[in-house]
């Protein structure tokens, strides 16, 4: 018992010392490995809806014209051949058995009297935005008298220019230089008279044989100006041509031009945005596309089936095409009566 107490003495002045001693703290282990991350927590719930947008401005309504392939020309002789469209969208159309001139408002499909009937025919025709004027070829399908061109206010209808084509001439066709000077062809002398911007006279600016056609035969017809040259057709040889206008406005070296396709009887011409050539071909009751450029144009008939298309004119991704059905009204040609009522009719461009 006495050795057991002095053994618990002595372990308890051991244990004494060494806490009176009070020796320094050790250096810090290293840390220890990170630990794994953690699971992603659970997705939040959605957020509601947003408020939905304002609604769109309306779109453009659609106009009368937009929805019509054609437009009914009133009369049982009205023979529709020239057609021209002004910039703000009126169409006009003239008559060669009447030699009224009728216009068609813009977006409209129904056409309203504008020049009326009087004794000369109304051939081609073209409006001058720049002047606000409408040319109207006119002449005399007998040859008794002389014709003329005539400059009517695009607006008014009121005349406001004569100009006397000489007897044995026929005035035709017309178009436009980037000067306002116009150029109009002469079916039956093989000439292509000019009217110099602001004048009331023509001078000559072609007499060429090469461009002329024998008596009873139809010559030159449709015309058009693309980039400082002059590109007219024949009727009756169904060629094309083009002639260079000069630095002095005089005209240069005339070039017929080769076509990979023959054309029928060309009549009116104009010239697409991208510099093609739209040929209104009446002796195949078609509408042609003339590619320019390269050794031989190239010739892409867009419409057929046409009763006797005479001339047309652009509006958007179409052409407004005169049916004139001229075989049913001069001698010789259908003795039937024509189709009724005369019609323009749209022609979609590739």
């Amino acid at each position: 018992m006495r050795r057991r107490l002095g053994l618990l003495l002595s372990a308890i002045l051991v244990m004494g010392a060494a806490s009176a001693c009070g020796g320094t703290d050790g250096d810090p282990g290293p840390a220890g490995p990170a630990g794994e991350i953690g699971n992603p927590g659970d997705q939040g719930t959605p957020g509601e809806d947003g408020l939905p947008g304002d609604d769109g401005l309306p779109g453009a309504p659609a106009t009368e014209r937009d929805a019509v392939d054609s437009i009914p020309l009133f009369g049982e002789s009205f023979y529709p051949e020239g057609v021209a469209l002004r910039a703000d969208g009126t169409i006009y159309v003239g008559s060669l058995a009447t030699g009224e001139i009728v216009h068609v408002p813009p977006g409209l499909a129904k056409p309203q009297p504008f020049i009326p009937p009087h004794a000369l025919a109304v051939v081609g025709i073209l409006v001058d935005n720049a002047t606000d004027i409408l040319w109207a070829c006119e002449g005399d399908v007998t040859q008794q008298g002389p014709g003329a061109l005539k400059a009517y206010n695009a607006t008014s209808g009121e005349e406001q220019l004569s100009v006397e084509v000489p007897l044995g001439s026929f005035c035709n066709d017309m178009t436009l230089d980037d000067m306002g000077h116009l150029y109009v062809t002469d079916s039956f002398t093989g000439t292509i008279r000019r009217l110099p911007a602001g004048a009331n006279a023509f001078e000559t600016w072609v007499l060429d044989a090469e461009l002329a056609v024998p008596q009873g035969e139809f010559g030159l017809n449709g015309i058009a100006w693309v980039d400082g040259a002059i590109y007219t057709v024949v009727t009756s040889t169904g060629s094309l041509y083009r002639i260079p206008v000069e630095a002095d406005g005089s005209a240069g070296p005339i070039e017929q031009i080769p076509l990979d396709q023959a054309l029928g009887g060309p009549d009116g011409v104009k010239v697409l945005p991208d510099g093609r050539l739209l040929v209104v071909d009446n002796g195949s009751g078609s509408v042609k596309v003339v590619t320019l450029g390269g050794a031989v144009a190239q010739v892409m008939t867009i419409r057929n089936g046409m009763d006797v298309p005479t001339t047309g004119d652009l509006e958007g991704d179409s052409a407004w095409v005169a049916e004139g059905q001229f075989d049913h009204l001069f001698p010789g040609g259908d003795p039937n009566p024509p189709s009724l009522p005369f019609q323009v009719r749209r022609v979609r461009l590739p």
